[in-house]
């Protein structure tokens, strides 16, 4: 199962963060995970392996519009969600809300709570559907780390020429269902993936366009020590190639998707890095009335 808490506060005042909030955020994640079980909290501060959570950053409505907070959080009614994707995270949640809770601190401000929603959604029950084109709103930074592997396989590199990885801040397909299925490998399961990824690897989900372009932004997440990373945001546009066209790859796909939609993909996602909004067709080939919200902008 995957579990979802939504809080929503009151921001009285104009408040500034370092760079994306998504990072204190995170900090919140920690502190309240601490809160239900510090033993838990401390593991994965710690941990190496692959998060077993994500987060969104703070988002605001504002003239109609819902803005992504990056550097400041202007006054209103604000929201950010929290990802779980083990049980005994829901189970600590859980645990830390018992008590009550009426407030949450960001950047060191203590922010009135307005409401927590929380949610359980089952991965295996994501509807799916054989799209044959979509689009990716990414609505936050995203990048994906290429391996020697990746990149020896990719362009025939001996893996002696590469570096232990890089940053890669575009949106290519097979980095994009490569993180997917790590993820849902790691937390789900793991039938049918590598048909999958073999599929999606010959040339099965090709990129094919930018609509409206896509461009890149930099967030530090310490400035002082000079820590960042590099993401691009922005409408994508991809297709299932016509000759290797498999209904039943193309379901698997979207389901993939639509799971990212919720988890993130690429890195950064405990910090609400590589959040996206899927269409399952292009913006201009829907009737306007049927037209998706538009991706929230950033402050």
């Amino acid at each position: 199962m995957i579990y979802v808490a939504t809080f929503e506060f009151v921001v009285p005042t104009t408040i500034r963060f370092q760079s994306f909030s998504g990072f204190s955020v995170r900090g919140f994640f920690y502190k309240i995970m601490g809160i239900g079980d510090q033993r838990l909290a401390e593991e994965l501060h710690a941990g190496k392996a692959l998060a077993p959570f994500s987060v969104t950053p703070v988002t605001i409505e504002a003239a109609g519009r819902e803005l992504v907070s990056y550097d400041r959080l202007d006054p209103g009614l604000a929201r950010f969600s929290l990802v779980m994707m083990r049980p005994e995270l829901g189970s600590s949640l859980q645990k830390a809300l018992q008590g009550g809770l009426s407030s949450i601190t960001l950047s060191d401000q203590e922010l009135p709570l307005a409401s927590i929603r929380l949610e359980s959604l089952d991965p295996l029950a994501i509807p799916e559907e054989p799209v044959k084109s979509f689009e990716l709103n990414f609505w936050t930074p995203t990048f994906f780390r290429a391996t020697p592997l990746d990149l020896s396989k990719q362009y025939g590199l001996s893996e002696s020429l590469t570096t232990p990885y890089r940053y890669v801040p575009l949106p290519d397909p097979i980095l994009t269902f490569r993180s997917l299925v790590r993820t849902w490998r790691e937390f789900v399961g793991s039938e049918g993936l590598e048909e999958l990824m073999t599929w999606v690897e010959s040339g099965g989900i090709v990129l094919s366009g930018f609509p409206t372009g896509i461009y890149t932004r930099r967030v530090y997440e310490h400035p002082m020590g000079n820590k960042w990373v590099v993401g691009f945001v922005g409408r994508t546009r991809f297709s299932a190639s016509s000759p290797l066209y498999s209904e039943r790859m193309a379901s698997l796909a979207s389901k993939l998707l639509k799971f990212g939609e919720i988890c993130g993909v690429g890195g950064g996602r405990t910090s609400g890095l590589g959040r996206y909004r899927m269409t399952s067709k292009p913006q201009d080939e829907l009737p306007q009335e049927e037209l998706p919200p538009d991706a929230p902008e950033g402050l």
